[in-house]
């Protein structure tokens, strides 16, 4: 009995040895098949970049000074090379010329882009030129921003908002700094900010609490945009946002949502499109836009995507 059941023991031993080799054969046969026969049209090689780990690529040695990080590769593999975050190949360019083709030469090539999942959210679903796919829609938004926002007549017209806010903060500094030492830096900066929200939508937000709700919503806002999501480079667990992104972008978008419609109710309300001529804002062109072109819909844009441009 003892040596009949050792005989059948070493005959199952030897059956599953030589499945084990048979898989390996066959699934060594299938990859050759499969990936490294030659293509009809193979596609140009890859640039070069540094090697990752298996599943996770070179996130775990990337730090937190990324440009540094990336200033010291480009040493190494040139100025454009790969990096695979996750699942996610990424190419990072690093040189004037290489950057002049990518965004004038062949910009309609390489316009469509993967959004973080804090950048779709916080632009109302891609609805604006920064993340939005390249399309008639992008288009019609584009031609918005630089004819009717950012032309030299608009840019004119919003010069007396700027004027105002330079001279509201000299005379601060000459009334309440005098003796004091004052940081220029910190001032120009000021003065930016202040400048641009105005330009945004003037006096609207003026003596609120407002103002100051989105001037740190919007911090908040680019602080997601730029923290690393294991959601953007795994795709297959971003249903379960591990980090909890997702769920601070949706918080933040609609408070900021809530602001923008507070802002253009208010606008609209008891004829309030009237304004100087002299003191006009985006959120003044905007709404003119839609109104002059709502009904032949050439540069018409939807509440979405006029708070999204107002958000670029």
């Amino acid at each position: 009995m003892g040596s009949s059941q050792s005989s059948n023991h070493d005959k199952d031993e030897n059956l599953t040895a030589i499945l084990t080799l048979l898989f390996m054969v066959f699934t060594l046969l299938w990859y050759f098949w499969i990936w490294k026969k030659p293509s009809r049209n193979p596609l140009p090689p890859l640039p070069p970049g540094p090697r990752g780990l298996p599943l996770l690529g070179y996130l775990p040695f990337l730090g937190a000074d990324l440009h540094l990080e990336f200033t010291d590769m480009a040493r190494v593999y040139g100025p454009i090379y790969k990096l695979k975050l996750g699942t996610k190949l990424c190419v990072v360019i690093s040189s004037p010329e290489l950057v002049k083709q990518v965004v004038r030469d062949h910009d309609a090539t390489i316009s469509d882009r993967d959004p973080s999942i804090a950048a779709v959210i916080c632009s109302f679903g891609a609805s604006d030129i920064a993340f939005g796919s390249y399309g008639s829609d992008w288009r019609k938004l584009r031609k918005v921003f630089v004819s009717r926002m950012m032309s030299k007549t608009n840019l004119d017209d919003c010069y007396a908002l700027r004027r105002e806010e330079v001279h509201k903060s000299i005379s601060h500094i000459y009334h309440d700094k005098i003796g004091i030492p004052t940081d220029l830096g910190r001032v120009a900066f000021s003065i930016a900010i202040n400048s641009t929200m105005r330009m945004l939508w003037g006096a609207t937000l003026q003596g609120t609490d407002f103002s100051e709700d989105y001037r740190k919503l919007v911090a908040e806002m680019m602080d997601l945009f730029v923290k690393p999501n294991i959601s953007d480079y795994f795709p297959a667990v971003a249903r379960y946002d591990i980090q909890g992104i997702e769920r601070q972008a949706k918080k933040v978008q609609y408070e900021i949502d809530k602001i923008l419609s507070w802002a253009i109710k208010e606008r609209m309300k008891n004829g309030g499109l009237q304004q100087k001529q002299d003191r006009k804002d985006f959120l003044q062109f905007l709404l003119e836009n839609n109104n002059n072109n709502h009904e032949n819909g050439s540069t018409s844009l939807t509440m979405q995507q006029l708070k999204a441009l107002l958000m670029v």
